[in-house]
């Protein structure tokens, strides 16, 4: 519109959708460069920044229970300076990741069966810049990850999970 502000989105077959507002959820150097008309100059100047840090997720459905996970829990790095070191001067994962666990069955028991449990695990990772090959590393960091959070009290996690589903910073 004339004042620099988006009022209407068009889709892939064509249609207009006018709205009052807008929210792109998605990184806003591709928003600019890919989705707003005209934005090809920010999109230039967000390039210059320093990224942050991604996250690399493993979605987890267990034939078990384990009673030290509360619906939040947070398994702490020995180094926490290291670990950010790796991440934001290396640009690569942590050795030795804070993990974060989320069940949600422990608040609401559809999401998983009787005896089970859903974890979705997060640790930081770093940003995308195609330096990780993920579709080489994922399977091995996922297994890293496993085998801390086996350390931290889930004993014998790995022969519990029935399902494993991982998302990389890719």
């Amino acid at each position: 519109s004339a004042q620099g502000r988006a009022n209407s989105v068009v889709l892939a077959n064509g249609e207009h959708i006018q709205a009052a507002a807008l929210i792109v959820n998605a990184d806003p150097r591709y928003a600019y460069s890919q989705l707003i008309e005209g934005g090809e100059a920010t999109a230039r100047r967000l390039n210059k920044l320093e990224l942050s840090c991604s996250g690399f997720i493993l979605l987890l459905g267990i034939s078990r229970q384990y009673e030290v996970l509360a619906q939040h829990t947070i398994f702490f790095s020995q180094d926490y300076p290291r670990e950010f070191e790796a991440i934001f001067d290396r640009g690569v994962p942590a050795p030795d990741p804070t993990i974060y666990v989320n069940v949600t069955s422990q608040t609401d028991s559809q999401h998983a069966p009787p005896g089970h449990m859903n974890l979705f695990v997060l640790v930081n990772a770093p940003a995308h810049t195609g330096r990780i090959n993920w579709q080489r590393e994922a399977e091995g960091y996922a297994d890293l990850i496993i085998r801390k959070l086996e350390r931290m009290g889930l004993t014998g996690l790995s022969a519990h999970i029935d399902y494993r589903h991982i998302i990389t910073p890719a």
